[in-house]
């Protein structure tokens, strides 16, 4: 019996006529007695289909997310690998991901069919309970491999540092198989009984009603979500609502200054990435985040920065498997961020991306720095700065009602000529993936089919 499960039996005796999960778009509702028997005819079908000895990889892509903690649970029970596909993969990419990462099992939410792969193109160590699909700074997915006990290590961390107790309740609108949802939301499930009620539609007067309904007390969710509660006029956030954790992208300023004055709740911002688990966070909600402080390193997370300026991790809950680095004292794994960051005071501050770095008219320009400057203006709720290296220009999407008229002197007055995107697209919104974060290919697509050449002062050229 592995470690995620013996804490499961633990939380099963303490809370089986408890409920444990609930769906607003369904009302199905489930007790912690009804989540392990529902696992447990899974997990007979899966053994059943499974072959015999050897470590098994069962993937699954389902959309309902009560079914998807089910199989994962009964995953678990098999001691089998679980290979959590995101529901925007599409058929080709899904085939894909089984022929590479050589799944023996897959399930599609009502249907197992054996895996596709040919070779065993990939192993993973023996003790892996969990694989990660990122697609990290690219487009392609990476598998990063997990034992549970470092999946165990970062949601007792996150809980211990954000201050939540088995009395509340989590309002889940991150997706369950991104390290965000599992750290947060999966694991202080099954770990501390902690129960989580699914979101039906990101609206925001669906979102204030169902946090009603429900009784939540903790929302761990994305900058667009709360961005969305400010600016509506017609939600109420309940009282029961006592903590609300940004993470996945950006937080900025204005999104956490309004949502307070709208609703009195501070937003705490949360840095984490697939690799480490929970990174740091910001206990008051006070955080300097124009400057891009982040918060205090988390309790258990050891975070300094490297001669090379980049941020470096090391927890119980960094992954071990084809991770060569270690720390000799505690045996934990090391991990070299590609953010830049200082600490001052005890906090962490990212100051850029070793990957967000171009060289245009060979000088180096950070594009994180551009769009921290963009976001200054008061119009502008976000920006998202590329450089087009077939056509050597800087291009920039803006989140704005419309372009401001004082926008280029505004410019021209913050950085110099060489540094200023050439293009520029105003939209009211930026496209974002399913994590929270900025989809690069949409915003380049809707660079390339939409932005207009800016008119800069005659005085300096662009």
């Amino acid at each position: 019996m592995n470690a995620l499960i013996r804490r499961w039996n633990e939380t099963l005796n303490r809370k089986q006529d408890e409920w444990a999960l609930s769906c607003c778009s369904s009302n199905a509702k489930l007790s912690f007695a009804a989540l392990d028997a529902r696992a447990q005819t899974l997990r007979r079908r899966l053994q059943s289909e499974l072959p015999p000895g050897g470590r098994c990889i069962i993937a699954f892509q389902v959309a309902d997310r009560i079914e998807w903690m089910a199989v994962f649970l009964a995953s678990a029970m098999l001691d089998a690998i679980a290979l959590p596909i995101d529901t925007t993969y599409p058929p080709a990419e899904v085939e894909r991901v089984l022929s590479v990462y050589n799944a023996t099992l897959f399930y599609d939410g009502k249907l197992f069919r054996k895996g596709n792969a040919r070779t065993q193109t990939r192993r993973f160590c023996k003790d892996t309970g969990l694989v990660k699909l990122t697609s990290g700074s690219s487009s392609e997915p990476k598998a990063i491999p997990f034992t549970h006990g470092q999946m165990i290590s970062d949601a007792e961390t996150i809980v211990r540092t954000m201050g939540i107790i088995p009395e509340d309740v989590h309002y889940a609108t991150i997706p369950l198989g991104h390290s965000y949802g599992l750290g947060s939301l999966v694991y202080p499930l099954l770990l501390h009984g902690i129960p989580i009620a699914f979101n039906s539609m990101p609206l925001p007067s669906i979102l204030a009603r169902e946090l009603r309904e429900t009784g939540a007390s903790v929302m761990p969710t994305i900058p667009a979500i709360i961005r969305g509660l400010a600016d509506s006029s017609d939600t109420g956030i309940p009282k029961t609502l006592r903590l609300v954790v940004s993470a996945a992208s950006k937080l900025t300023p204005e999104i956490a200054t309004a949502f307070h004055n709208r609703t009195g709740l501070r937003v705490h911002n949360f840095y984490g990435s697939s690799e480490t688990g929970g990174i740091a966070y910001d206990s008051e909600g006070m955080a300097d985040l124009a400057s891009g402080t982040i918060g205090q390193p988390m309790h258990g997370v050891n975070v300094w920065i490297a001669p090379s300026g980049r941020v470096s991790v090391s927890s119980g809950a960094v992954f071990t498997c084809e991770n060569r680095r270690r720390d000799p004292d505690t045996g934990c794994g090391i991990h070299l961020m590609p953010d830049h960051g200082t600490i001052r005071d005890g906090m962490l501050t990212l100051t850029g991306r070793s990957n967000r770095i171009a060289k245009h008219n060979g000088k180096r320009i950070n594009l994180e720095q551009i769009e921290r400057i963009l976001t200054g203006h008061p119009a502008i709720r976000e920006a998202y700065v590329i450089y087009d290296e077939e056509n050597h220009r800087l291009m920039a999407a803006l989140a704005c009602d419309s372009l401001p008229g004082d926008f280029p002197d505004w410019m021209s007055g913050r950085m110099p000529a060489w540094q200023r995107p050439k293009y520029i697209d105003a939209t009211p919104s930026l496209p974002h993936n399913d994590r929270g974060k900025p989809d690069k290919a949409r915003i380049a697509q809707e660079l390339a089919n939409h932005a207009k050449r800016v008119s800069w002062p005659q005085s300096e050229t662009p």
